[in-house]
């Protein structure tokens, strides 16, 4: 099973739905103008069974090797997987691994000590109860902007967030459709949705 790295609470797609999407594959019905973490994993998971881009894909296996032989002009590729050791090689290799899972840490005296629950927003532990504590979010990136509500929400919670300056929230990028739909909140109602599925140019 492959191991998602966003699962935070509040994690959702911070540009309109409609525009994170594949040109081949339309989704008109998102549920909202900034869809849930859960619905944006569903659609590219759909996508590949659909054109099945998944026959390919192999998860839990991990790259431990990259060589380039110039004489041969191929990449020698060595991968760590369940099964095993895996040698294969290739003429053309991308890597496209993205940076979402590399947990950086501050560099905070005294951090590698504190005794009470510590994660990253890429590697949330979703088991963990909030009630009644006291809760300290560092930095104020997107993943913060998202985390600190639903964390302030739950019952008996003290939030402090520890920043370096200020930031700045413009209004959404998605702010003229939300009005042109007269949409009173970020949520799209199923009407509009079996619209939107119904008539492309809706």
């Amino acid at each position: 099973m492959p191991r998602y790295e966003n699962t935070y609470p509040g994690v959702a797609c911070d540009i309109p739905s409609h525009a994170y999407q594949y040109s081949f594959n339309p989704k008109p019905d998102w549920s909202s103008l900034y869809a849930p973490g859960a619905e944006i994993l569903e659609y590219p998971n759909q996508s590949s069974t659909k054109y099945g881009a998944d026959r390919f894909m192999k998860f839990n296996h991990k790259v431990t090797d990259c060589k380039w032989e110039k004489d041969e002009g191929k990449w020698h590729i060595q991968v760590q997987g369940p099964e095993g050791i895996i040698r294969d090689t290739c003429d053309v290799l991308i890597s496209a691994r993205g940076i979402l899972g590399e947990k950086k840490w501050p560099q905070i005296e005294g951090l590698k000590d504190f005794k009470g629950a510590l994660f990253h927003s890429a590697g949330w532990d979703n088991e963990y109860k909030f009630d009644n504590k006291r809760v300290g979010i560092i930095g104020i990136g997107s993943s913060a902007i998202q985390i600190l509500p639903k964390i302030q929400q739950i019952q008996g919670t003290k939030m402090s967030c520890f920043i370096r300056s200020r930031t700045w929230v413009s209004p959404p990028l998605g702010q003229k459709a939300q009005d042109d739909l007269s949409l009173s909140s970020e949520i799209i109602p199923e009407h509009l949705q079996e619209q939107f599925r119904n008539d492309p140019e809706a």
